[in-house]
């Protein structure tokens, strides 16, 4: 066996092991975090429902009861760092 062929049969190892690894993992958190799920996948998925979905999560005075939780997680994943943007003042946010 040549050094190409003994560093692939390491690799295809490693990513058994990693398989294995994970499917444990998932077996073991299965019931904490349903790692397989997805209410996205059971929701309608048209514009207008998701622009509902949307509504909701990020109004704070909805019957979720996070309050502005999920307004900051949104603004935080699409805030571009060192841009002058509105979407960065949480008070503005908030009072809407």
């Amino acid at each position: 066996m040549n050094v190409i062929q003994q560093q692939a049969v390491v690799l295809l190892e490693n990513v058994a092991r990693w398989a294995e690894v994970t499917r444990q993992a998932k077996f073991r958190y299965q019931a904490e975090l349903a790692p397989d799920f997805s209410l996205m996948d059971w929701l309608k998925n048209d514009e207008l429902a998701l622009s509902r979905y949307l509504c909701f999560l990020l109004s704070p005075n909805e019957s979720h009861g996070q309050s502005i939780l999920f307004l900051k997680g949104f603004t935080n994943l699409i805030e571009k760092r060192g841009h002058n943007s509105p979407i960065v003042d949480m008070d503005c946010l908030c009072k809407a």
